[in-house]
């Protein structure tokens, strides 16, 4: 089954590489990945196989 997950934040320096971190301990296969930041916010768009 695939799953897209849409993550809005604030952006902080490490914010990518702690949902990665995320996906990574639950052993989720990622199909793809869209990451885009701009002053205001951090956008992270994942598809993955559950």
């Amino acid at each position: 089954m695939q799953c897209t997950y849409q993550i809005l934040a604030t952006p902080q320096p490490r914010v990518l590489a702690r949902v990665l971190q995320l996906f990574d301990q639950q052993l989720m296969l990622m199909q793809s990945l869209v990451f885009t930041q701009s002053e205001v916010e951090s956008q992270i768009r994942i598809s993955a196989e559950i």
